[in-house]
């Protein structure tokens, strides 16, 4: 069970950031996108927002992805979260893996209660569900933002293929400005 919910808690962090990286992804694309069109700026300034875009980009991979899935999760964190979330564990859990993770601190206590409290851990975890340790809105509002940036992004780029490709000309410092209809 304590590997389950390290498991589920690896793959939300996993899933959760990558949403994450992609919506601010998708974000300096259109604003990028938005700015150059507006402004047409030079090309050191171009270089320079894309530099800023790349180190923006990197800070929130790092700081919602990189920085969280290599947190250790030892038993003892793991149990006291199902301890929390399910109070009809009733310290059973925690109890079960304090003694097994320390054999001195089983010496100090009767056998038979440490018997005793690992069968209740073991029967009552039985009844938990990792999953249902999670607040899934997050996720789900992540996830939903990133899929309608990316689809937002592929349907410009199929549609507007003119726009795009010029888009991405002045992405590589393309010194050609933007056409313009004016009358």
């Amino acid at each position: 069970m304590l590997d389950a919910v390290r498991r589920r808690i690896r793959a939300y962090v996993w899933v959760q950031g990558l949403a994450i990286t992609i919506i601010a992804l998708g974000l300096i694309f259109w604003l990028g996108l938005a700015g150059d069109w507006l402004f047409e700026p030079s090309p050191m300034i171009r270089r320079i927002g894309l530099i800023a875009a790349a180190c923006i980009a990197f800070f929130i991979c790092y700081r919602y992805l990189l920085r969280r899935i290599f947190v250790p999760i030892s038993d003892t964190t793991a149990a006291i979260l199902l301890e929390r979330r399910f109070p009809a564990l009733k310290d059973h859990v925690i109890t079960a893996v304090d003694v097994a993770s320390i054999p001195a601190h089983a010496a100090a206590y009767n056998p038979d209660l440490i018997a005793q409290t690992n069968e209740a851990a073991g029967a009552a975890i039985t009844k938990v569900s990792p999953g249902d340790l999670f607040n899934r809105r997050p996720l789900v509002r992540s996830i939903t933002a990133a899929v309608a940036l990316v689809a937002s992004l592929i349907i410009f780029a199929v549609l507007s293929r003119d726009v795009f490709g010029f888009w991405l000309q002045r992405n590589a410092l393309s010194e050609t400005p933007w056409p313009r209809r004016v009358h």
